[in-house]
């Protein structure tokens, strides 16, 4: 009775975890509407700074009312509008945030947009983006178009994870033969597992509980999961009679979805002076992904090992099999009675057991493969099982990587880098040389124009 309980009180709690779980991505991509001033000293502008956030650019489950490092009093843009003899102006793109290459593709396509307006605001400015976090990969995705990339005169990326994808070595157009048993058996696993956990809630309700509500309750909970299993078991039953190709049809989706991401995470061809790289150490976000990087490198020498021993295993199991029968044969002839009947099937099923296992591990190394994956987005996660993820400290080439110390922190390091007053002061620096160096000082004066909603 109190294992009934406890199992239901955790049922609930995952119910509830999920709940939670939906509600907390949906609250992460929620869009900043905040109308941020736009600051332009008097006469003409001579630079424009686009500023692009990251993921949960307001916080864990973006609380906050507004991006603190996009105020006018923060530091980083009081060292933008420090430069002495230039007029700048510091515009601040708004993005969802939310932690999905879905997300950051239609960023990169509304900050395309953004830039060509700034463009033709100001053409005769040096256009420099300013990016945090994810917000590089925003930056970087909209320098792909050679109009953006040829009016760009530079791009800082603070505190970035640089994502690195390419496709496993064994995953080609064609399903291998170990692959393709891999995956019916993940296929016809869980039909198989909910049938079985369903008749055994039928079977062990009178054993389970004494309660008439609970016994009903666990009998059509039970009736309805066996019903379900069955029924998809049996679909799925139909499909590989009727469809041969069925396995190398989901096996296409899945390898065109995985191609799909290594082609669009591919980065832009910059000149090497033309993008900055700032860290600084002991960056949170990039070891949650390192983790998760290792875990799924783990898991995937586990699940090369399963499949690789597959098909022989396979061979042999039934050879060992047909051993045991006929030597029991041999010793005893069969009786025909369930005890005897038994017997022979557990030396059956010992024999197979290598095979199962594998199985298992191949398949649970998978799934465990795809929650390390977690961390770099809900969707993508789903193609690790054919793609090597990694988050490295630049994208590939020869790029100038400034390490800072962080000295003024709040809260954590990685969302700590832009309100630091040396970062700050070092990022100014940097675009400082992207000027030219023959305009005049401004007057004081200044207009701050509200940005329109």
């Amino acid at each position: 009775m109190m294992t009934l309980h406890w199992a239901i009180g955790l049922g609930t709690i995952a119910i509830l975890g999920v709940i939670a779980l939906t509600w907390w991505v949906r609250r992460g991509g929620s869009k900043d509407k905040t109308c941020y001033a736009e600051t332009i000293f008097s006469g003409s502008v001579s630079t424009v700074v686009t500023l692009v956030h990251g993921t949960w650019p307001r916080g864990p489950l973006n609380l906050s009312s507004t991006i603190e490092w996009y105020k006018t009093d923060s530091s980083i843009c009081q060292a933008l509008l420090e430069l002495t003899w230039q007029k700048t102006l510091i515009h601040r793109f708004q993005w969802s945030g939310a932690n999905s290459v879905a997300a950051r593709l239609a960023a990169a396509t509304e900050l395309q947009e953004e830039l060509s307006t700034l463009f033709d605001r100001f053409p005769m400015a040096t256009h420099v983006i300013v990016a945090h976090s994810h917000g590089a990969a925003v930056a970087l995705t909209a320098l792909k178009e050679e109009s953006i990339l040829a009016r760009t005169s530079g791009v800082v990326c603070l505190s970035t994870p640089f994502l690195h994808t390419s496709l496993r070595a064994w995953a080609k157009p064609k399903i291998s033969s170990a692959r393709k048993l891999l995956l019916e058996c993940a296929l016809f696993l869980p039909c198989w597992l909910g049938f079985l956990i369903g008749f055994g809630l039928v079977y062990m309700r009178q054993q389970l509980t004494s309660d008439w509500f609970l016994r009903t309750g666990l009998l059509c909970i039970g009736l309805l999961m066996a019903a379900l299993g069955a029924t998809s078991f049996l679909a799925l039953m139909a499909t590989f009679i009727f469809k041969k190709s069925f396995v190398q049809r989901i096996w296409n989706e899945l390898y065109r979805g995985a191609k799909t991401y290594v082609q669009t995470l591919q980065y832009p061809s910059l000149p090497t002076d033309r993008m900055l790289i700032v860290r600084a150490p002991a960056d949170e976000a990039s070891t949650t992904l390192a983790v998760g990087q290792f875990f799924a490198w783990l898991t995937g020498l586990t699940d090369s090992l399963a499949a690789k021993l597959l098909l022989p295993v396979a061979m042999i199991s039934p050879i060992v099999g047909a051993y045991f029968l006929v030597t029991g044969l041999a010793e005893r002839p069969f009786q025909w009675n369930l005890a005897d009947l038994r017997e022979r099937l557990v030396q059956w099923d010992l024999s197979g057991s290598a095979l199962v296992t594998l199985v298992l591990v191949a398949i649970g190394a998978q799934f465990i493969r795809i929650l390390t994956q977690l961390p770099f987005g809900a969707t993508i996660s789903w193609f690790t099982p054919l793609l090597d993820l990694s988050v490295e400290a630049a994208p590939p080439g020869t790029w100038t990587i400034r390490q800072v110390p962080v000295r003024a922190v709040r809260g954590l390091f990685h969302s700590a880098i832009h309100q630091d007053p040396a970062i700050a002061a070092a990022v100014s620096e940097w675009i400082a040389t992207k000027l030219p160096q023959n305009r005049p000082t401004p007057s004081p004066r200044e207009i701050v124009s509200p940005k329109l909603c």
